[in-house]
């Protein structure tokens, strides 16, 4: 993600997706999931109570996502988290 054209230099000022904590349901019930990305920087993991499972193996951005690999359908993020990307 870039935010660069929100400052006044305008040069890029990059940040890398690490990790999501979606909720799966409604309002009244519900499951948290978290996913987060490996550590060689592509791939996310999710965590689903005692279940790691490997979800992604294209870009590693946020649209791949929203299917976590659950037997669910809904997935919807709450928290994102971010780190800079070094320029």
């Amino acid at each position: 993600m870039d935010l660069g054209e929100f400052t006044r230099e305008k040069e890029p000022l990059l940040y890398k997706l690490q990790g999501v904590v979606a909720h799966d349901g409604t309002l009244k019930a519900g499951h948290y999931i978290a996913a987060v990305r490996q550590l060689e920087g592509i791939a996310f993991r999710t965590i689903n109570d005692d279940e790691v499972r490997k979800i992604s193996t294209g870009m590693g951005n946020v649209t791949e996502l929203k299917k976590p690999g659950t037997l669910r359908q809904d997935f919807d993020p709450c928290i994102l988290f971010y780190s800079k990307f070094a320029t």
